[in-house]
C-alpha cells in the first residue's frame, strides 16, 4: 500500500469504504420507504406471495452475507502469512471491502423486494442490516485486534503514525 502514508489515513480509507457501502443502499431504501408510506407505490406482487418473497430474500441475503464474511476471514488468514505491515493492511482492506460489499448487495436486494412488495417486515430486515453495518464499522482498535498486530505495527495504526 505505497499510496498511504500513515495509519490515520489508512483507517480513514476503511471508514470511507464502509460509509459508501451503507450510504447508497440507505438512500435508495429511504426513497422507497417514503413512497410506500405515502401510498404512492402499489405492490407489484400479489399479497399472497409476500411472505414467500420475504423468506426467500431473507435466506438469499443471509447467504450473501456469509460469503462476504468468509472472504473477509480468508483475507485475515492470508494476512498472517506475512510480516510486513503494509501487506497485512492490504489483505485487511480487501477482506473488509468484500464484507461491506456483501452487506450492500444484501441491502439492495432487501430494498428491491420492499419496492416490489411494499411488505412492511422488509423495514425491520433493513434495520437489521443497518445494525450489522454499525457493529462492523472499521476503527483502529478493531484493525489491530483482527490482525493481531504487535509492538511498533500496533502503534502505527493506533496512533496514526507514518509507515
Amino acid at each position: 500500500m505505497p499510496e498511504l502514508l500513515n495509519g490515520k489515513e489508512y483507517i480513514r480509507k476503511l471508514v470511507t469504504i464502509a460509509y459508501l457501502n451503507v450510504g447508497f443502499p440507505l438512500l435508495l431504501f429511504i426513497w422507497v420507504y417514503l413512497e410506500v408510506t405515502a401510498d404512492l407505490l402499489p405492490s407489484s406482487i400479489d399479497p399472497a406471495y409476500h411472505l414467500t418473497v420475504f423468506i426467500s430474500v431473507l435466506l438469499l441475503s443471509l447467504a450473501i452475507i456469509l460469503v462476504g464474511l468468509r472472504k473477509y476471514k480468508l483475507q485475515i488468514m492470508l494476512s498472517g502469512t506475512t510480516d510486513r505491515l503494509t501487506e497485512k493492511l492490504a489483505y485487511y482492506k480487501k477482506g473488509l471491502t468484500a464484507r461491506f460489499v456483501s452487506y450492500a448487495i444484501a441491502a439492495f436486494i432487501i430494498t428491491v423486494a420492499y419496492y416490489l412488495t411494499t411488505f412492511r417486515p422488509f423495514e425491520a430486515l433493513f434495520g437489521i442490516m443497518i445494525v450489522l453495518f454499525s457493529i462492523h464499522s472499521p476503527n483502529a482498535r478493531r484493525v489491530v485486534a483482527h490482525l493481531k498486530l504487535k509492538n511498533e505495527d500496533r502503534l502505527i495504526i493506533l496512533e496514526g503514525r507514518d509507515f
